[in-house]
C-alpha cells in the first residue's frame, strides 16, 4: 500500500472515534512521521511514497491502540511543552496547554538573580525543566511520590540537557522531610491532583482509562488536601517576597481564596486560562 491508500484507510477506520477531521489528520501525520519518516510535505511532493512492511505493522498496531482510546502521546511516547520535547507514558500526565500558561506566568518577569525553585508533584518534569530552561542562574528541584514518574522526569532532564534535581518525596508530608524542611525557596510551583471524583463524568474516556489516577483525582470530601499542605509548607519555607504558584480546579477558585486567607496569605491573585476559566493562582509572602 502507498501512503495515499493508507491515509484513506486510516480515515475510514477512525472517523467515528474522531469527529473532528482536522484532529484525525493531525494524528495521522504524527504517526506517519513517527513510523514512516514521511511528513505532510513529503507526501505533497510525492503521493506514491510507500512504507515497508515492518513500518506498516507498527503503524497498524498504533491504529489499534487509537481505536481503544489510548492517547496518541502515549503511543508515540512523546509530547511537546513550552517548545521542548518530553517523553511521556502512563506513569505521567500528558502535559497540557493550561500548564504551559502557568509556566509562562512564572517566567514572564525574568529575574537575573540566582533563584531557588521547587516543583511539587512534578510528573513528567515538564514544569521544572521548562522553568529551568527559562531562567538563568537557577537551582530547580522537583519532587514526586511516584517512582515511575521520577524515572520519566529524570529521562526528560537528560533529554533537555538540564540540571534539575529530582527527589522522591510526599507532597503531603514535606514538613517532616528533613531535607525539604530546612530549605528556603524563591518560588514554589505545583500542579497537584485536584479533580474530584464527582467530576469524572466530565473526563474523556482516554484520560480515565490511561492517565494515572494518582496524579489526577482527590476525594470529594477533601478536594483541597494538597493545596492546604503545600500552602502550609510554603508559608514556612518561602523566602521574603517569595511566590507560590498553582494550577487549580476551575470550579474551586473561591474555595482556594478562602483557604489562602485562612492560612495567612493576604496577597494572592487568580488568573484565567485561554478558555476563560480560573485555572491558576499566585500567592506571595
Amino acid at each position: 500500500m502507498n501512503l495515499k491508500e493508507i491515509k484513506l484507510q486510516f480515515e475510514t477506520d477512525l472517523s467515528e472515534l474522531f469527529e473532528d477531521k482536522n484532529e484525525l489528520l493531525s494524528i495521522f501525520w504524527m504517526l506517519s512521521e513517527e513510523y514512516f519518516n514521511i511528513t505532510r510535505l513529503n507526501f505533497a511532493l510525492d503521493q506514491s511514497l510507500s512504507p515497508n512492511n515492518n513500518e506498516l505493522l507498527k503503524f497498524n498496531s498504533a491504529s489499534v491502540r487509537l481505536k481503544n482510546n489510548e492517547p496518541i502521546q502515549y503511543i508515540i511516547e512523546k509530547a511537546y511543552f513550552n517548545g521542548l520535547e518530553f517523553k511521556v507514558n502512563s506513569d505521567v500526565l500528558i502535559p497540557r496547554p493550561e500548564t504551559e500558561e502557568l509556566v509562562e506566568w512564572i517566567t514572564e518577569n525574568k529575574l537575573s538573580k540566582p533563584l531557588d525553585i521547587l516543583d511539587i508533584a512534578t510528573g513528567s518534569g515538564c514544569i521544572a525543566i521548562s522553568t529551568y530552561n527559562n531562567f538563568n542562574n537557577t537551582n530547580v528541584e522537583a519532587i514526586d511520590i511516584s517512582e515511575g514518574a521520577l524515572i520519566v522526569a529524570k529521562y526528560n532532564n537528560k533529554l533537555c540537557n538540564n540540571k534539575v534535581k529530582f527527589h522522591k518525596a510526599d507532597a503531603l508530608n514535606l514538613k517532616n522531610n528533613s531535607y525539604f524542611n530546612n530549605k528556603k525557596w524563591d518560588i514554589i510551583v505545583s500542579n497537584p491532583p485536584y479533580v474530584r471524583n464527582l467530576e469524572k463524568t466530565e473526563i474523556k474516556q482516554n484520560v480515565l482509562k490511561y492517565e494515572p489516577g494518582l496524579a489526577l483525582f482527590v476525594e470529594d470530601k477533601n478536594p483541597l488536601i494538597f493545596y492546604k499542605e503545600i500552602m502550609l509548607y510554603a508559608k514556612q519555607n518561602l523566602k521574603p517576597k517569595g511566590k507560590l504558584y498553582f494550577e487549580i480546579n476551575q470550579y474551586l477558585p473561591e474555595e482556594m481564596k478562602q483557604l489562602a486567607t485562612e492560612i495567612g496569605f493576604n496577597n494572592f491573585e487568580l488568573k484565567k486560562d485561554f478558555k476563560g476559566n480560573y485555572r491558576m493562582m499566585m500567592l506571595e509572602i
